[in-house]
């Protein structure tokens, strides 16, 4: 899905987190949430930015997968992170280089 966020009415970012079939060409939409995959399961996931700032960057910081469609602090259910706190878990997740 897209986000626009606005900071300190200084600047507008467009941040877009799309995740896509194997193959890398079609975006999933609204109606394939929540996600549901096999063990196993390749899963290709995009961040980006729409900005003129050439010093901005993105870093992956939580990725993670749990048995619940939704996110809060008090789910207490199984959780497999393959990012935590910046660091790879899991040794199958791969960064893909920023392209130019």
């Amino acid at each position: 899905g897209k986000l626009l966020l606005s900071w300190e009415e200084r600047d507008t970012w467009n941040f877009a987190f799309e995740v896509y079939d194997s193959t890398y060409t079609k975006a999933k939409t609204a109606n394939d949430y929540p996600l549901k995959l096999y063990l196993n399961s390749d899963l290709h996931m995009q961040l980006s930015v729409d900005t003129t700032d050439t010093a901005m960057s993105l870093h992956i910081v939580d990725v993670k997968a749990t048995t619940s469609a939704t996110d809060s602090e008090d789910y207490s259910g199984l959780t497999y992170y393959l990012w935590k706190d910046g660091c790879k878990k899991d040794s199958s997740a791969a960064e893909v280089p920023q392209l130019p």
